[in-house]
């Protein structure tokens, strides 16, 4: 161990541009959001180049194959 802490990590879960729409896989997501607790780490998504809601969702959590998967400490 090098002793470092990272404060946050921060995601952007669903595309906004290049590619719009495509999200990364959620066992990606849900391996981030399990060290980012296991560490008192952060995680943060940025949702607004998805265009919150352009899906019908708000949240990363509501895209489909999400839903199961615990909720981001702060989504923008």
């Amino acid at each position: 161990r090098n002793h470092w802490f990272i404060e946050a990590v921060f995601l952007e879960p669903v595309m906004g541009e290049g590619d719009p729409g495509r999200a990364l896989p959620a066992e990606f997501y849900a391996a981030a959001r399990a060290l980012t607790r296991s560490h008192g780490s952060l995680l943060l998504v940025d949702s607004i180049q998805a265009g919150l809601r352009a899906h019908g969702v708000l949240s990363v959590v509501d895209y489909p194959g999400f839903e199961q998967l615990d909720p981001p400490d702060l989504e923008t």
